[in-house]
């Protein structure tokens, strides 16, 4: 019975009482079944030359045609699974688009070139696109660069139908290395606003002023908009504001347009302030630069209300009453931030209880005092009794 419901399930529906030759099929198949599973080390070859060597043609013809239909089986029940590309996408993904989806994946994240030789991304490729390559490192930065030439020619061409354009700039350093970033800004002709980076660059030496001005003035050249950007906003430091105190423009354009048509203007200047430079001993001055185009500057108003209130809110110290709850409360502040800063025990109780770091004060931060007051407001606001066991924790008169 067994034998007769085995060969039912098996070439899907022959309901005949099963021969000799089928049941003796049924006993081989069994057999081998067992020895594979009692010898899982012995090879298949061998399993079978022992099994199989005193059975019929007969036994032998039925036994291809049970494994035949069972294989039968198996197809339909279990069909082809689909690899990572048909479930992704289920239009072909050809080379070039996944070499772009790998480069926009890299500089997006913000990953290091070398995550393209990683053994783990390579056995996914592998996998999910199995007709596909994964490129090389030397590869991906070269793609890289075609890609930011082809962002900057596109840049430059729509900033070419320009006639006014606004920048900001910024410079700072970490890890020992000094950067500049300058980014714009245009309305176009639906008044919609746009705003792109322009520049993220390397800065070699001190951010002194004529440096500043050589690198602003040379990403404007490389852009070709000298003459379109009418302002550019940073912030209050000394660098900059000189930066553009020494090379701003000299004439306004009604200024110089006025100059130019009118010949008579020339009579009208002063021969005392007027200084005659001879061009052929310009040239032959091995120290002469041309001075740089920049434009007009705007500071940062945010940055000149935190000069308010840092800078002159100090007027107010000469209140003795004042003065006092002043000093003695940021003694206490600064006594706090620097348990955390110099101690990586005290740090570790500071989050135990409050579930996070204090922001700290930093000098090159223009905004960072006022963030920090404000971290330690919210948190006597919320969790008042826990701030204090922090204090006592840390020995900080409360």
């Amino acid at each position: 019975m067994f034998a007769v419901e085995v060969l039912k399930r098996s070439d899907g529906g022959h309901s005949h009482a099963p021969n000799l030759e089928e049941v003796n099929a049924l006993k081989v198949r069994g057999n081998l079944k067992r020895r594979a599973e009692a010898y899982p080390e012995a090879p298949l070859a061998q399993l079978l030359r022992t099994e199989l060597q005193a059975v019929s043609s007969g036994v032998l013809r039925q036994l291809l045609e049970l494994i035949k239909a069972i294989q039968r089986k198996n197809k339909l029940l279990q069909p082809n699974q689909p690899n990572l590309e048909d479930c992704l996408n289920k239009k072909y993904t050809s080379q070039a688009t996944l070499d772009q989806l790998l480069l926009r994946f890299i500089v997006n994240g913000g990953l290091p070139f070398t995550i393209i030789e990683n053994s783990i991304l390579k056995d996914i490729i592998e996998r999910g696109f199995p007709k596909k390559s994964i490129m090389s490192r030397p590869t991906l930065m070269q793609r890289i660069t075609e890609n930011c030439n082809l962002l900057k020619n596109q840049l430059k061409t729509q900033m070419s139908k320009l006639a006014y354009i606004a920048t900001t700039a910024d410079a700072w350093s970490i890890y020992k290395k000094s950067y500049i970033g300058i980014t714009a800004t245009w309305i176009n002709e639906d008044n919609s606003r746009t705003n792109c980076l322009l520049a993220l660059k390397r800065l070699e030496g001190s951010h002194t002023y004529d440096i500043l001005a050589k690198c602003m003035d040379s990403i404007y050249t490389s852009y070709e908009i000298s003459d379109k950007v009418h302002f550019c906003t940073t912030d209050n430091g000394s660098n900059f504001v000189k930066c553009f105190r020494e090379f701003n423009h000299i004439l306004d354009e009604k200024d110089s347009t006025s100059l130019i048509d009118s010949p008579s203007n020339l009579s009208e200047i002063d021969d005392d302030t007027t200084e005659i430079i001879n061009v052929f001993d310009m040239e032959n001055e091995n120290n002469f630069e041309l001075p740089y185009i920049l434009p007009k500057h705007h500071r940062y108003s945010a940055h000149i209300l935190n000069f308010i209130a840092t800078a002159d809110v100090k007027k107010a110290l000469t209140n003795s009453d004042y003065k006092k709850q002043s000093r003695s409360t940021f003694a206490k502040c600064i006594a706090l931030w620097n348990k955390q800063s110099r101690s990586s025990k005290s740090a570790d109780i500071i989050k135990k209880h409050c579930g996070i770091y204090l922001k700290t004060p930093n000098d090159t931060r223009w905004k960072s005092l006022f963030d920090a007051v404000g971290c330690l407001l919210k948190l006597l606001k919320t969790m008042e009794t826990k701030l204090r066991i922090i204090m006592d924790d840390l020995d900080i008169v409360r």
